[in-house]
């Protein structure tokens, strides 16, 4: 495998790695692999991003969404920012950061389906002319770019999976890819207890992790899946023949991730219609 491979987190940072989630029978065509890959390329040289990676396609209507999913300094857990381009299109865009107010609003429209145009208007809304004071601020309509940050951000919370080992703080109390991580085995590819959110933890006996004096354990600063709520809204399976564990998210159906066992290749990547599943609770 490629050093590229090798060296990937949650996401995939490698275009290689999309046939690695061939057993979630999604994909990218020839033309989006080539679009993302100039764009990744030219991210990473107009940006101060540690790394640039896939995270996945939400499928809209008329047009799809691409996202990718950067990595920037920080002084503790790594600090994530997510770009988007459409399938017409590779140019990518930030996502807008989210007010209380947008984040509710997308939140009352998470039911209903994204047409895969980030100007568009909700529903009934209809365009405001502009003000002819060109000096005069303006104020930002909630139109469905923002939707597609709500939904990425939630999907994200929910997923984003790492093997056991593969990161540690460091002496400083950094959080940082364990270049020794040498993967999981059969065994302990099999348990929930060895996958974990890469996020800052939510379960507050790990939320001071990074604070407290000495030696911080790599089970002590991530909020494991086994932890996750309802119980059973994943689903891993240990191919020992093929040397691959692999997961899929049954709260956000189209979150798959592999991980190869014995070696430090993993990643993930979602293909869905940015919802949650409104029947987990019939389901686990």
């Amino acid at each position: 495998r490629s050093a590229a491979a090798r060296r990937c987190g949650c996401h995939l940072r490698s275009s290689a790695q999309l046939d690695d989630l061939s057993f979630s029978g999604e994909g990218l065509s020839v033309e989006e692999r080539a679009g993302l890959e100039v764009a990744f390329a030219k991210r990473r040289v107009e940006s101060d991003l540690k790394s640039i990676a896939f995270w996945g396609k939400v499928k809209g209507t008329d047009n799809d969404y691409l996202v990718a999913a950067g990595l920037g300094e920080s002084l503790d857990y790594p600090q994530k920012q997510f770009f988007f381009c459409t399938s017409k299109s590779f140019a990518l865009q930030a996502l807008p950061a989210l007010s209380d107010e947008f984040a509710a609003k997308a939140a009352g429209l998470a039911a209903s389906r994204l047409k895969g145009d980030p100007s568009a208007l909700p529903e009934g809304e209809e365009e405001v002319e502009e003000d002819e004071d060109e000096d005069a601020p303006k104020k930002e309509r909630f139109s469905e770019v923002h939707r597609l940050a709500y939904a990425v951000a939630q999907i994200d919370r929910a997923t984003a999976v790492v093997p056991r080992g593969a990161y540690l703080v460091s002496a400083t109390h950094h959080v940082l890819r364990n270049a020794a991580f040498g993967g999981l085995d059969s065994t302990t590819a099999a348990s929930l207890d060895n996958y974990y959110h890469f996020r800052a933890p939510e379960a507050l006996a790990r939320k001071s992790a990074l604070e407290r004096a000495g030696m911080v354990q790599s089970t002590d600063f991530l909020d494991s899946l086994a932890e996750d709520t309802p119980r059973g809204v994943w689903a891993v399976r240990v191919d020992r023949g093929g040397g691959v564990a692999t997961l899929r998210s049954l709260l956000y159906p189209g979150y798959f991730f592999f991980h190869e066992l014995g070696s430090g290749n993993f990643g993930g990547a979602y293909f869905g219609y940015g919802q949650v599943n409104g029947d987990i609770g019939f389901m686990v």
